[in-house]
């Protein structure tokens, strides 16, 4: 991929702190802003496909949690009713 230049003026405070973080990181400025951004934009990009996905699909993925729900709930009460009760605190007689 092709690289190209990108020109920006910032405040001295705000070009420090970034110093500061990039060097806290063992990186260049240049890597530490390239990096903050392209996160920066996988989040949005993330956020807008989870938004599509769920405009798509919200409907059956609800009813497939409910379902799954459902049937953790069956399976606690069909197990030992005892394992969820506390330890006996008689003691026996030898």
């Amino acid at each position: 991929m092709a690289t190209r230049m990108l020109s920006v003026r910032i405040d001295s405070d705000s070009l420090e702190s970034i110093k500061e973080r990039a060097a806290a990181r063992d990186m260049t400025v240049q890597e530490y802003v390239v990096t903050t951004l392209q996160r920066d934009e996988f989040v949005e990009r993330f956020k807008a496909a989870f938004r599509e996905t769920m405009e798509l699909y919200g409907d059956v993925l609800a009813e497939a949690d409910a379902a799954d729900r459902v049937e953790a709930a069956a399976q606690h009460t069909d197990g030992d009713a005892d394992t969820d009760a506390p330890p006996s605190t008689e003691s026996v007689a030898a």
